[in-house]
């Protein structure tokens, strides 16, 4: 039995993306939206500054602002199966921009 790990089938996995856009509806709610497992993800605010966070409840005390047109990476990871991400906007509509590779 073959147990190696070929570096073309471990990128053919991480390469594939999977596209989100989450809208903002209500002004400074928080959001909550789940990941899973995943290698790289991308978060980029459109429409408005986004506060995103990894604990629930804190996307307005405790977060990273993501100003309007503004990107967040984060590269060579793996996730829990139950990992999220929490957002809010102090504007209507603001969308957060999700590009993940599982």
């Amino acid at each position: 039995m073959d147990s190696q790990i070929y570096l073309k089938d471990v990128l053919k996995v991480a390469i594939i993306p999977k596209l989100s856009n989450e809208v903002c509806i209500t002004a400074n709610f928080e959001y909550k939206k789940y990941i899973g497992e995943c290698k790289k993800f991308t978060l980029k605010a459109r429409g408005g500054n986004i506060n995103i966070c990894f604990d629930q409840g804190q996307s307005g005390v405790t977060y990273i602002l993501l100003p309007d047109g503004v990107s967040y990476n984060e590269d060579i990871i793996l996730t829990k199966t139950d990992f999220c991400i929490f957002f809010q906007s102090p504007t209507i509509n603001a969308i957060l921009e999700i590009i993940l590779w599982q």
